[in-house]
């Protein structure tokens, strides 16, 4: 069992504005004294310590009442500070101490502190190492007037629970409760989670299967572009190849034409000596492009010398031959002009 060893107050109601402290030895303890003396401000002081923060458990109308309002003559004080010190040996209280002193200092500000040993600890650490103790302010450890008469007219299942809370099963029924609570949240957030990792992973494979896709694609386009430029490659091989028999074609016609034309200047002198040998009436009616002449003769003997002869066009046929050429050489000029600008890879 824990037990109050010492209680000590300053600036609490009406124990005054110096330090009061009650030492409290074993066995049972009696305070008396008149009415107004102040008994019950000691009870008020033990579960203001302890952290009940109710105005009315404390018998006031606000918590800055709690303060000594300096009596008749006195100064009202800034602060009131209750310390409690128990009997820490059989380890109720898990601080590896005989002796534990919990304070609480309230300021007119309004401001709490509390303390323990001596070190600032908040509020809610502080109480739940006194339920571990199965310390409460408003258990039955500490019975305030008019208390008992409640208790008695209780309902036995209240009377139950009032039982159990005093020995500490309330307590592990409320964590119960709250473990319960927080394993179905859990449970709740582990479907939560389950059914997103599924999405996730059905996305992953999609994800997946389009990063395949696209490095084949991008695979068959690299391929595609060495064929590209192999074929492309072969026909520029060919194509100058033939544009260099074509030039070599070129050169042995023009040498031909050049050849005909002086043969074809020949033939001509040799028929106008033969039609002047003969008194023939010669007539140029029109010149070709080739500048050679068409005759138009009409002596009967003219016509035996040349037979069913009308007109000398020589070079007609050769010019054809040379347009040919001539276009071909300017589609081959073409495909070079387009792989110069990168027209075609």
């Amino acid at each position: 069992m824990t037990l109050i060893k010492k209680i000590d107050t300053k600036g609490f109601k009406s124990l005054g504005n110096t330090t009061t402290s009650l030492s409290l030895g074993n066995g049972l303890i009696a305070i008396t004294g008149p009415n107004g003396s102040g008994k019950s401000n000691i009870f008020d002081a033990i579960t203001f310590c302890l952290g009940e923060s109710n105005p009315s458990l404390l018998r006031v109308n606000k918590l800055n009442s709690l303060l000594y309002d300096g009596g008749n003559k006195g100064k009202r004080s800034t602060r009131t500070k209750v310390s409690i010190t128990l009997d820490n040996i059989e380890r109720k209280i898990p601080v590896d101490v005989d002796n534990v002193t919990i304070s609480r200092e309230l300021k007119d500000t309004g401001e709490n502190t509390y303390y323990l040993n001596n070190k600032r600890i908040q509020k809610n650490i502080l109480q739940e190492m006194l339920k571990i103790s199965l310390i409460d302010p408003r258990s039955l450890q500490v019975i305030p007037q008019g208390k008992m008469m409640q208790v008695s007219e209780l309902k036995p299942e209240d009377k139950r629970k009032l039982i159990e809370d005093l020995v500490g099963v309330s307590q592990f029924d409320e964590k119960k409760s709250e473990s319960m609570k927080q394993l179905n949240d859990a449970d709740i957030k582990l479907q939560i989670a389950s059914a997103r990792i599924g999405e996730i992973k059905n996305r992953v494979y999609e994800l997946e299967g389009e990063r395949n896709d696209q490095i084949r694609l991008e695979q068959l386009e690299k391929q595609i572009r060495g064929l590209r430029a192999s074929v492309i490659s072969r026909n520029l091989f060919h194509l100058k190849q033939n544009v260099s028999i074509d030039n070599k074609n070129r050169i042995n016609l023009e040498d031909k034409l050049r050849n005909i034309k002086s043969n074809q200047k020949s033939i001509i002198n040799n028929i106008l000596n033969k039609c002047s040998n003969n008194n023939l009436h010669i007539e140029y009616i029109d010149a070709r492009p080739a500048d050679v002449p068409r005759l138009w003769v009409d002596n009967t003997k003219m016509k035996k010398i040349l037979g069913e002869i009308k007109f000398i066009d020589i070079n007609e046929g050769l010019h054809r031959t040379i347009g040919y050429y001539k276009q071909l050489i300017k589609d081959t000029q073409f495909v070079f002009n387009m792989k110069d600008k990168n027209w075609i890879e």
